[in-house]
């Protein structure tokens, strides 16, 4: 039976449901410092949806030994963007290694309020 349009899961809720989240992150100072990309300007927080996406990238990227694949929930995530990460404007959605995007203009990404926002709230104000 063919699947309608209304059947399909949303963004908002693809995104709220996502109980795990994959960053990449290198420990320094005894502190863990996240990957951030500068694009457009702006600093952007890679974020995975699976791990294999995150190895993907890491492989691909050449970023050095430090760097880690690091496995978040979303109560995590949000903290990491208020706290260490909060001058981050965006968060890019698992966007690809700098060698495959050359012809893409823009990351898949969200601004990082609306992304809290979907991930704790599925994209509505609270009440």
């Amino acid at each position: 039976m063919a699947e309608s349009l209304t059947d399909r899961p949303t963004c908002s809720s693809r995104l709220r449901s996502h109980s795990a989240w994959w960053l990449l992150a290198r420990y320094r100072d005894s502190q863990t410092e996240a990957l951030t990309l500068t694009y457009g300007g702006s600093e952007v927080l890679p974020v995975f949806s699976f791990r294999e996406e995150a190895e993907m990238y890491l492989l691909i990227e050449i970023l050095g030994d430090d760097w880690q694949i690091r496995e978040t929930g979303t109560a995590e995530l949000v903290s990491v963007l208020h706290g260490p990460c909060a001058s981050v404007r965006s968060v890019a959605l698992d966007p690809l290694p700098s060698t495959l995007a050359e012809e893409v203009t823009e990351l898949v990404g969200l601004d990082r309020e609306r992304f809290v926002s979907r991930v704790t709230h599925g994209g509505r104000s609270r009440e």
